[in-house]
């Protein structure tokens, strides 16, 4: 069974061959109404002129509707495919939100977290415009806020998007120090093991000094710093 799009085009073909015969078949009626040899012979040709040219006018008014129908259809298909990419961008957009604001409320004291929140909204902004922005790898893109934010990168990212975290040196595996130790050995794990991700998927979120690592999860909603 042809597609619509398919019944479309031979009906728009049909159209204009019918146009282009009925404009033919009106010029032959014109030159035997101009030669017709006596009045009532032209009369006769004349409304079959008539009425030849009214069927080619209707015709391309039909051709014209299919193809404002054909553009508004196209318009919408358009519209219908920019909508699913916004709201695609702007799942992501609060996936790396959500990410980057709980380093920010673990991080950043009180009365700078505004500040940074604002920051981060506005490099989430310019990062949004990117014409790959849906086909960066999402911790490739928490990496690289984390560091245009001054924020410690989760371990488990620190070797996404290229360059090292300011918190790799003193580590041999990319964590972050306790006391002047790895903090692998200061929470006792083997020295130069780095955490596993979580059987769910997540990812491991450095914490104050002192307290375990826990997982990331990109959907979780952000907490406020208590202190």
């Amino acid at each position: 069974m042809p597609s619509a799009a398919q019944t479309h085009e031979r009906h728009a073909r049909m159209l204009a061959r019918y146009a282009e015969l009925a404009l033919s078949l009106a010029e032959q009626l014109h030159h035997d109404a101009m030669t017709a040899e006596t009045p009532g012979e032209r009369a006769e040709i004349a409304s079959a002129f008539h009425r030849v040219c009214r069927s080619g006018r209707q015709s391309m008014a039909l051709e014209a509707k299919l193809l404002r129908d054909a553009q508004r259809e196209a318009r919408a298909e358009a519209d219908l495919a920019q909508a699913a990419q916004d709201k695609r961008i702007a799942a992501r957009r609060q996936t790396l939100a959500r990410a980057v604001e709980r380093l920010i409320w673990t991080e950043v004291e009180d009365d700078d977290q505004a500040e940074r929140l604002e920051d981060l909204d506005a490099r989430l902004a310019e990062e949004a415009m990117s014409d790959d922005f849906l086909d960066q790898p999402a911790e490739a893109q928490i990496a690289r806020l984390c560091r245009s934010l001054d924020l410690e990168v989760p371990s488990p990212l620190a070797g996404e998007g290229g360059g090292r975290s300011p918190t790799d040196e003193g580590s041999r595996s990319g964590l972050r120090t306790v006391g002047g130790a790895p903090a692998a050995e200061a929470e006792g794990l083997q020295p130069g093991a780095a955490p596993q991700p979580t059987a769910s998927g997540g990812h491991l979120l450095p914490q104050a000094e002192g307290a375990s690592w826990e997982p990331l999860d990109f959907d979780a909603a952000p907490t406020t710093n208590s202190s």
